[in-house]
């Protein structure tokens, strides 16, 4: 495909992006450095690098950004450039300009992606576009955390012990192929070079929430939450945490509280928490 042939494509496709601004991305054996310095190249200033997806965003004079995407695409040392789209979340009542880029697997299905924008990053990968106050780039040396595990296939018992003897923990099944895994960081080293191992990510704050409520974080006043929370996890001390942030909490099977709205990021962040969605009161049908 041709420059001319490139940009009618994108112009076609109606993008909602931020002007003045792209996303390059490289392959994962590019050091930052490098990457830095093919951007200098075409005397582009990087006014941000992300590790998670190796790309960085870019200024671009504005109303050329068609034209600089479709020019770098033809660099083969540039594995794929796009608008700086933006995330249709909220936060704090803000929308949110400067986002985190995940890398993803295109076969991960989880309920919460579909709240995000997205763009492709190669043929096997996208990268999901998440406000800051949602995604964790790393967890601390010294913390478990919770990850998902994607296999290269079907998921068998030999599969799951490898994990578990590598000190992980499995939790729930996400499609396709994938699981929910809490571990350590030297864990999760020794896990993604697992032979059935086909790709390793945190599992983000993001991920956490229904896409209803995603839709709705810029709303105000209070919201009546269930918090599911991890097995094994300690209830009590998640409801404590979420006390201190102004919430109300009862705790049963689940943690229900009463909070502001604008607290819900932070409870995404908290390490236990697995999944939040807004409590509806159940309704009789009398017909």
């Amino acid at each position: 495909m041709n420059v001319k042939q490139c940009i009618d494509e994108l112009k076609s496709k109606n993008y909602s992006y931020l002007p003045g601004s792209i996303i390059v991305s490289f392959d994962e054996k590019f050091p930052e450095k490098e990457i830095r310095d093919v951007m200098s190249e075409y005397d582009l200033n990087v006014k941000k690098y992300w590790d998670l997806c190796n790309c960085v965003h870019v200024e671009v004079p504005e109303g050329l950004e068609f034209e600089w995407i479709c020019k770098l695409k033809q660099d083969e040392r540039i594995k794929h450039a796009e608008p700086n789209l933006e995330s249709k979340a909220y936060a704090n009542g803000e929308k949110t300009n400067e986002n985190c880029i995940i890398k993803i697997p295109k076969t991960i299905k989880l309920v919460a992606l579909t709240a995000f924008s997205s763009s492709e990053i190669d043929s096997d990968h996208i990268g999901i576009h998440i406000p800051k106050n949602l995604c964790v780039p790393s967890y601390s040396p010294e913390a478990d955390g919770y990850y998902i595990v994607q296999f290269k296939g079907s998921v068998y018992d030999k599969d799951k012990n490898d994990i578990i003897s590598l000190g992980g923990t499995m939790h729930g099944y996400i499609p396709e192929h994938a699981f929910i895994v809490k571990m350590s960081e030297t864990a999760k080293n020794n896990v993604q070079n697992l032979d059935s191992v086909k790709w390793v990510g945190i599992y983000q704050p993001a991920y956490k929430m229904q896409p209803d409520l995603i839709d709705s974080l810029d709303r105000t006043g209070n919201i009546l939450l269930t918090v599911l929370v991890f097995s094994g996890e300690d209830k009590t001390d998640i409801a404590d945490k979420i006390n201190a942030l102004g919430g109300t909490t009862t705790t049963t099977a689940n943690i229900r509280t009463l909070i502001d709205a604008s607290k819900i990021p932070e409870i995404a962040n908290i390490i236990g928490v697995h999944f939040i969605e807004e409590y509806k009161m159940p309704t009789i049908d009398l017909a």
